[in-house]
């Protein structure tokens, strides 16, 4: 989660694939693996991995090798946008520098766009 940032591109085999957010941890990590209190371990430590867009389908082989091609955003590291995320979520300027990245995944940038948007309006109003 240190070494790799949202927008990340890397080749294997025949395809490119694109950082695209990181991965949030759920209920059922906890019930397959049968470790209680597992979800908010991996929210403390941020270590939840991430996730793929493809850019380009192509065929992968055991043994292929995973190139990084581009890094356009290297300020945005996985970890970074966990801990904004997971640790910072009232600091809405920072997460508003979050979902302006392009490469955030529009089902994780919305709704904190639309958070962002209620709370100022809210503090507008108070």
């Amino acid at each position: 989660e240190q070494d790799v940032c949202m927008g990340d591109e890397y080749a294997v085999g025949g395809a490119v694939l694109q950082v695209s957010q990181p991965r949030m941890p759920c209920w059922k990590i906890e019930r397959r693996l049968r470790c209680e209190g597992l979800v908010a371990q991996v929210l403390q430590n941020g270590r939840s991995g991430w996730y793929f867009r493809v850019l380009q389908e192509g065929e992968i082989a055991p043994g292929d090798t995973l190139t990084l091609r581009e890094r356009p955003y290297p300020e945005w590291t996985v970890a970074r946008a966990n801990d904004v995320i997971n640790h910072h979520r009232s600091d809405l300027d920072l997460v508003s520098e979050l979902v302006a990245c392009p490469a955030l995944s529009a089902s994780l940038a919305d709704p904190l766009r639309e958070m962002v948007a209620r709370k100022r309006g809210s503090a507008e109003h108070a």
